[in-house]
């Protein structure tokens, strides 16, 4: 299934919240609110950095605290691990990371060496 070939979701009443299966919800400014009553799921941020910012950090935060007791797991997608906002990292345990061009010398390349020794490739050269 392509992404545009899943069902839109508003999320805006409470039987919005009781799917199964794929749905998907365009990022607004008020999705963060919204997603505190999501519970039993997966959540994608993608293309991630486009929406998140220091209004939606405390949400966030409320988000991966919650998570377990909640039943969801939360992915970050991205270009490069540097357009995931740090917040992710603080919490992650696990890390996909295919070629990027990203430099790990950066801090959230250090905040990355507590994973797993990881292959980095950059573009086409490995390192």
């Amino acid at each position: 299934m392509e992404w545009g070939d899943c069902p839109d979701n508003p999320l805006d009443k409470p039987s919005d919240y009781k799917f199964t299966g794929i749905q998907r919800h365009i990022y607004e400014d008020d999705t963060m609110e919204k997603l505190k009553y999501f519970t039993r799921g997966i959540i994608v941020f993608d293309d991630c950095r486009a929406y998140f910012n220091a209004g939606t950090d405390k949400l966030l935060h409320t988000l991966f605290i919650s998570r377990r007791q909640r039943m969801i797991d939360l992915f970050a997608v991205a270009h490069g691990f540097s357009d995931v906002p740090p917040k992710f990292f603080t919490f992650a345990t696990d890390i996909f990371l295919f070629k990027t061009l990203d430099k790990t010398d950066c801090s959230i390349g250090r905040k990355m060496r507590k994973f797993a020794p990881l292959k980095i490739e950059y573009g086409r050269k490995e390192v």
